[in-house]
Order: structure tokens, then C-alpha cells, then sequence
């Protein structure tokens, strides 16, 4: 295939123009993984009650806490044991189903066929959850802390009858204290914007702050580089009689 100067020349004003385009949508998005890690990398970092109480009364601004989250209004239920922030109680039916398709053998003769099969199924859901938590010595409600209690662990329990049971619970639970990491602010000595995420440090967040800022811009490029080759690509596939 033989590659005129013209295409070249066009190639090469796609290039530019692509580029070009990748630099005005990327400076954004560095500026703003740029701010984000500043801010988390020069926030205040507290892991005891005595520091989180200072930052309350100093108006610190950023903070970085560390510690344990602890329910206040715990869940405890009549036919399930122990004490949780939250219980989701399911309940499961084993069901016969019977299934109707049909069958064309090698002369296209039609017929229809049944399968029968069982399967749990879900007959119901009870969600109980705690609304009030207590952090560092500081009481704050879930919503407060934007805190969307998830399950940690699952369990089973079967109705009990002579010969099994075609009725089953499943209780997703979780226990009345977590560990994690809160992030927000102190201003006129006010909590803003406080965030809180299980099973998450402080070092995790710096780590991942100063990571984005390396990475993202790098496969932004790759990926852009990638796109603009593919462009390039297509337009040599066309024979470009316009061009001569």
C-alpha cells in the first residue's frame, strides 16, 4: 500500500488535534486527583478520642480519624442469638417449578416437553438496622456519617421438622463494632461532610491518594493513544481519492 504525502500530512493533523483534545479533558482531571491527594495527604490524622475531641474545639478543617465504630441502638432478634448493628433476615421456600419448552427433532417435527425442578426462593426480607453510632467518644447517626451498614457475615438457619424442611432463613449480619476510617472536616466547630468506610486506614487512603495521581493520567494516555491510533488506522483503511 502506498502512503502519499497527503496522508501523511492529514495523519498527522489528526494526531495534533487528538492530542490537542487529550490535553484539555486531562488537565482537569489531574488538577482535581492533584487537589484530592493534597488534601488527604495534609489533613490532620487522629486515632484516639482525646485528639478527635482537640480537633472538634480548634477547627482543624481536613481530618483523617481512625478507630473503631460502635452501635448504640444494637439488633437483637427473638429466633436469631447474639447482638448486631445489622440483621437482614430473608426468608427462603423450596419450590417445585415446572418448566415448558418445546423440542424440533432432525425431520423439524415440533413437540412440547416439561422439566420439573426445585430451587429456594425468596419469600420475603425483614432489613433491621442501627441508626445511631458512636466514634472516638463522639455520637453520630449513620446518615450523618453517610455509614451504609454492609454484611459481614451469613448464616442459616433451616425450620425444624421430622423429615427436613422446605423453609429456610438466612440472617446477613453485622457486628455491633467495626473498624474503619472517617474522613471530613471541622468548620466554626461544626463536622462537615463526614464520610465513613469499614475496614479502611489511614495509610490505605494516603497510599491511594498519591497512587491516583501517578496512575490515572498514565492510562488516561494509554487509552487516548490508543483511540487515536485506532482513528488514524481507520482512515488509512479508505482508499482517500479525495486526497489526490
Amino acid at each position: 500500500m502506498e502512503v502519499t504525502k497527503r496522508e501523511i500530512l492529514v495523519s498527522t493533523t489528526i494526531l495534533s488535534i487528538m492530542v490537542g483534545i487529550g490535553i484539555w479533558i486531562s488537565n482537569p482531571i489531574v488538577g482535581a486527583l492533584t487537589e484530592n491527594a493534597l488534601e488527604v495527604v495534609s489533613a490532620v490524622r487522629v486515632d484516639d478520642a482525646e485528639k478527635f475531641g482537640y480537633i472538634k474545639r480548634t477547627n482543624v478543617g481536613t481530618f483523617l480519624a481512625e478507630g473503631e465504630l460502635i452501635a448504640n441502638d444494637t439488633i437483637r432478634l427473638a429466633d436469631f442469638p447474639g447482638i448486631y448493628s445489622r440483621v437482614v433476615k430473608v426468608k427462603e421456600e423450596y419450590c417445585m417449578h415446572v418448566e415448558i419448552y418445546t423440542v424440533t427433532d432432525s425431520k423439524g417435527k415440533v413437540t412440547t416437553q416439561t422439566r420439573t425442578y426445585h430451587s429456594w426462593d425468596e419469600k420475603g426480607r425483614e432489613n433491621f438496622e442501627s441508626k445511631s453510632f458512636t466514634f472516638l467518644g463522639w455520637r453520630f447517626s449513620a446518615k450523618e456519617i453517610g455509614y451504609g451498614v454492609s454484611t459481614v457475615e451469613s448464616k442459616t438457619v433451616y425450620d425444624k421438622k421430622l423429615w427436613g424442611s422446605d423453609v429456610r432463613y438466612i440472617y446477613h449480619t453485622t457486628p455491633i463494632t467495626v473498624k474503619g476510617m472517617m474522613k471530613g472536616s471541622v468548620e466554626n466547630k461544626t463536622w462537615k461532610n463526614l464520610k465513613f468506610k469499614r475496614d479502611y486506614t489511614i495509610k490505605q487512603a494516603v497510599e491511594k491518594a498519591e497512587r491516583n495521581t501517578e496512575v490515572v493520567p498514565v492510562v488516561f494516555w494509554i487509552v487516548w493513544l490508543m483511540l487515536t491510533a485506532g482513528l488514524i488506522c481507520v482512515f488509512y483503511a479508505f482508499e482517500n481519492r479525495w486526497l489526490y
